[in-house]
This record gives C-alpha cells, sequence and structure tokens, in this order.
C-alpha cells in the first residue's frame, strides 16, 4: 500500500474565497469518496468529475443530466462532506 504521506496528491478546485486550492493524497481522497458513495451517490460522482475529470459544475449538470441547482447543492455538500471526512482522519 501507497503511504500516505508519499503518496500523489491532487489538488481540490479552489471556491470562492478560497486562496488555494487544498490538496489530498490521493488514497486519502478515493476512501472519501467511497464513504461519500454510501451516502449520496451522486455527491460523490459530481465531486469526481470536479476533481478528477476537471469539470466545472455547469458541465458535470449536463453530463449527469440533472438541474444545475442540483449538480451545485451536491457539489457543495459532497466536496463539504468529504473534506470534513479527510480533516479527521488527519487529526
Amino acid at each position: 500500500a501507497v503511504r500516505r504521506e508519499h503518496a500523489p496528491r491532487i489538488a481540490v478546485p479552489v471556491e470562492q474565497g478560497e486562496r488555494e486550492p487544498p490538496t489530498l493524497a490521493l488514497p486519502l481522497l478515493v476512501e472519501m469518496l467511497d464513504e461519500l458513495e454510501r451516502v449520496d451517490p451522486l455527491a460523490a460522482e459530481v465531486v469526481r468529475m470536479r476533481v478528477f475529470a476537471g469539470l466545472s459544475v455547469e458541465e458535470a449538470a449536463r453530463v449527469l443530466a440533472i438541474p444545475l441547482r442540483t449538480a451545485q447543492r451536491k457539489w457543495t455538500i459532497g466536496r463539504g462532506l468529504a473534506l470534513a471526512g479527510i480533516s479527521a482522519r488527519m487529526e
């Protein structure tokens, strides 16, 4: 297994008001997305599209054929849950 401190890191897209995107160890991010998938599969898919495919929320909404507001809500929820879970594991 790849140790987290030496694992590839990925930047999470920046939100309004943030100076820099948070960067996360890839295995930890994947683990959190798997957990999010069990709770909210659509939110997990929107987060995957934003983080791994580099799509905007608007593009993710089009790809998933969901309303923009739903995609925005799922991105906010999914990103928050994933970052909170990662933060809790790093303490």
